[in-house]
């Protein structure tokens, strides 16, 4: 099991943990200005969504195994809304 921590800072990055353990698995960089305001895994695991929040409000994909950054979208801010999901019948 894994969970994911995002940065408080500029450029942030994305930390991902094991748990129990707490061990340091990965970090993923790139895909927002200042913030990210809400991560999901897919039900496989095998990718990490995550939602920038102001002022660049991004849509990135990660194959956070490999930290490829696969998927580096702009939103407007009302499809930004509070939280981030995978359609439940994909990955």
């Amino acid at each position: 099991k894994i969970f994911a921590v995002p940065e408080l800072s500029p450029n942030p990055k994305i930390h991902l943990f094991s748990f129990p353990g707490l061990t340091p698995i990965a970090s993923l960089e790139g895909g927002v200005e200042l913030q990210f305001s809400a991560l999901a895994f897919s039900r496989c695991g095998t990718f990490l969504l995550a939602v920038g929040g102001a002022p660049d409000f991004t849509l990135c994909v990660w194959e956070w195994k490999t930290r490829d950054l696969l998927v580096q979208e702009s939103l407007t801010e009302e499809l930004t809304g509070r939280g981030a999901s995978f359609f439940p019948g994909t990955y």
